[in-house]
């Protein structure tokens, strides 16, 4: 996935919506939720739901976060600390900062705390 989003070539499923409804399982996030976090609206997914780099790249990063969570916590704890609001995270759940590239990036230096041991 990392070498076609580089690549600016999308692969794989062509359909956002196909996309979104794995996604949702695999995070334990509702459809609305798991569309947030992939930075696509309803209206695009309706209309034009057609992968892309840009959905593929946000995609892929909401796919580490959740498995690096995960392999601390196991994959249900990962998902309901996904959706739940975190103090650390200024009262934001975690999955609501997956959408953009400073959330992201808060997100990912809160995980690496947690990796690290801190107890947060």
């Amino acid at each position: 996935m990392e070498d076609a989003v580089i690549a600016n070539e999308p692969i794989g499923e062509p359909s956002v919506t196909a996309v979104v409804e794995r996604m949702s399982g695999v995070m334990g996030a509702s459809i609305g939720d798991t569309l947030r976090a992939m930075g696509v609206s309803r209206t695009k997914a309706s209309r034009n739901p057609v992968m892309n780099v840009q959905v593929l790249d946000r995609t892929g990063a909401a796919l580490k976060c959740f498995a690096r969570i995960a392999a601390m916590v196991g994959e249900d704890a990962a998902a309901r600390w996904l959706g739940k609001p975190n103090p650390h995270l200024e009262g934001f759940r975690p999955l609501d900062l997956l959408a953009t590239e400073l959330g992201r990036s808060r997100l990912d230096e809160h995980i690496a705390a947690l990796e690290d041991g801190a107890f947060l």
